[in-house]
């Protein structure tokens, strides 16, 4: 490790910017990053001269984009030295890729700087090299650590008989009505419907099925012709 202000004087950087999920992202933690990166690289006289994003990318994904990117302009622009993360887990989250990771800047003669805590990682030097290689390791096991935590926490909720997911949506008084009286004697099915209300066909077809608007026959959906006082009568579909 180095003392940044020592060595990044007046030095070009890259930075890389990852958030894992789709809530991360529309939290804005991705923004957060970039605000630290670019304080940082006021306070330190570093030119940022490109920013690198995967937003809802895991760390132990190999098809990163943004990430790709950022080593593939690395390779054509030698006077970048320095690549500028939140934390050193933003690169990756699974030992053997962030391993390899490491190798490929090394060879480029680039440098990680962590802005969260303030420090440099060389991996061509040894004590460097080292870091880097538990900073991948310990972000891999603590992936992992947080997948056997939700996968546990799941199945524990579902063996009590919980739902896990969002609140599944049900239709409304005035929906089923609609549907009923105008929707499926038009002829409209599942997906029709499902369009007209917003709604996903798949949730639109368990709900008609729980209310007794379409059964399955033959593993086919069955709509009704016509109701009779609320009774459908049906029709299979071709």
């Amino acid at each position: 490790m180095e003392s940044i202000l020592e060595n990044t004087k007046c030095r070009k950087a890259f930075s890389y910017i990852r958030v894992s999920t789709m809530k991360q992202m529309l939290k804005g933690t991705h923004l957060s990053q970039q605000r630290m990166v670019r304080e940082f690289c006021i306070q330190n006289e570093i030119e940022h001269v490109s920013e690198f994003v995967d937003l809802a990318q895991s760390g132990a994904s190999v098809t990163r984009e943004g990430f790709h990117n950022l080593l593939s302009r690395l390779k054509e622009d030698p006077s970048i030295k320095y690549i500028l993360v939140a934390h050193f887990d933003r690169l990756a989250r699974e030992k053997i890729m962030g391993m390899r990771f490491i190798v490929e800047i090394a060879e480029l003669g680039c440098k990680i700087i962590e802005v969260a805590s303030g420090t440099t990682i060389d991996p061509n030097d040894n004590m460097g090299l080292l870091i880097a290689t538990f900073n991948a390791i310990s972000s891999d096991t603590e992936r992992k650590k947080i997948n056997e935590n939700i996968t546990g926490g799941i199945a524990e909720y579902i063996a009590v008989n919980g739902h896990w997911g969002p609140t599944p949506k049900k239709l409304t008084i005035k929906q089923i009505k609609t549907i009923r009286d105008d929707y499926l004697p038009a002829k409209l099915k599942n997906r029709q419907i499902a369009r007209l209300i917003h709604w996903d066909h798949r949730t639109m077809k368990r709900e008609l099925l729980l209310e007794g608007l379409i059964k399955i026959v033959n593993n086919k959906m069955v709509y009704p012709i016509k109701f009779i006082e609320g009774i459908p009568q049906w029709q299979e579909e071709e």
